[in-house]
């Protein structure tokens, strides 16, 4: 249980620093008082970094990152090679506008829950994941509240404001129900390449003022 205040960022490595959890007996990491336990970044690495972790939650926390060009790119949140993991009544901002970061990103991962949350100012993406499957995002709310791009800064599909509130790319299995994106150039953005994505699900989403309710796109593999 994280007390009010500011804490540094948090990397959780389940193969070197941490242990899991079972399905019975999950860990959970949650704000004495939500929101009030901040885990704050200064754009130098990821913030909330969740690697080969399984059962795992997490609940309550605010998480930020800042302007700096690093070497990588980094997240707000990050979800690495785990599964089972939740994240519930978080709220998350300001990503790292020298690169493309996504507030919160789910990478090569199963079994994901994220739930009433809210994103907010990001020149990228909100929420969503690359190359992951079994993945639930329900009830979450983003706006990108206009954050531009700098103008030495990292370029984006839209300048003056967040690219993409939930993204899939790609993913299979992904339950996106009852979200609700206000503000960018597009609320819902679907790819499908790299082992054909399937049986992803979109129900009761609301798009509001954004430039595209939901788009889908294919891109080729590399040779």
């Amino acid at each position: 249980v994280l007390q009010d205040g500011v804490y540094r960022p948090v990397s959780i490595d389940c193969t070197s620093n941490a242990p899991n959890g079972t399905a019975s007996a999950p860990i959970t990491l949650k704000a004495e008082h939500e929101r009030r336990a901040h885990l704050q970044g200064d754009g130098s690495a990821i913030v909330l970094y969740i690697s080969g972790c399984s059962y795992w939650t997490f609940e309550g926390l605010y998480v930020t990152s800042a302007d700096r060009p690093p070497e990588y790119d980094y997240n707000n949140v990050r979800v690495y090679q785990s599964d089972h993991l939740t994240f519930r009544r978080m709220l998350a901002a300001y990503n790292n506008r020298y690169h493309n970061a996504s507030i919160f990103l789910i990478y090569y991962s199963h079994h994901i829950l994220v739930e009433e949350s809210e994103f907010y100012s990001y020149h990228r993406n909100g929420l969503g994941g690359n190359n992951s499957d079994s993945i639930t995002l329900r009830r979450n709310y983003l706006n990108s509240r206009g954050y531009a791009d700098l103008p030495d800064g990292r370029y984006s599909g839209d300048p003056y404001r967040g690219d993409s509130g939930i993204i899939v790319y790609p993913m299979s299995n992904v339950l996106a129900e009852n979200n609700i994106s206000e503000g960018q150039s597009v609320g819902f953005d679907t790819e499908g390449a790299y082992g054909s994505p399937k049986d992803n699900r979109y129900y009761g989403n609301v798009s509001l003022h954004d430039g595209y309710g939901w788009y889908a796109t294919s891109r080729e593999p590399s040779i």
